[in-house]
């Protein structure tokens, strides 16, 4: 084979490629509205667990994602799990039966970037207004711990 046609061929590889690549492309921001809590029973240390419709960001759930009930915030730990679909909490004593929620950051991302109801793409036609100070938007997931 010639040398042009090794090029030529070399960069219809290249060009299907990338093809792929966009057709596989996501741009259908994470909702909290997808997401599944699973309330734990009162009195266990049982997990909440929270399934996601989509992978999320691994780095960003170490961050994103706090328990709170009557008294703020709940300590405890997590894991994440199912590739990153899922998340669960373990608190450091037991559930007291009552009202719960779990407090999302909505900079909270997938893994093609989308960040909580809204598509990484941006509309450079379109600029928010600048503010002097960094505010955190949060989303509120109130769950219930009921008796067992």
């Amino acid at each position: 084979m010639t040398r042009r046609l090794h090029s030529v061929l070399f960069a219809a590889l290249i060009l299907s490629g990338l093809n792929d690549l966009h057709a596989q492309s996501d741009r259908v921001p994470p909702e909290t509205s997808d997401w599944k809590l699973a309330a734990p029973k009162a009195n266990t240390t049982d997990g909440l667990i929270v399934t996601f419709g989509k992978p999320m960001d691994w780095a960003m759930l170490q961050r994103a994602l706090e328990v709170r009930g009557g008294g703020g915030r709940i300590a405890g730990s997590f894991t994440i799990t199912r590739d990153e679909t899922e998340w669960r909490f373990i608190p450091a004593g037991p559930w007291k039966p009552g009202a719960y929620e779990l407090i999302v950051d909505r900079s909270l991302e997938d893994l093609a970037g989308n960040r909580i109801g809204r598509a990484f793409d941006v509309d450079l036609d379109r600029f928010d207004k600048i503010t002097e100070t960094i505010e955190r938007q949060t989303s509120t997931l109130p769950f219930q711990v009921v008796g067992r």
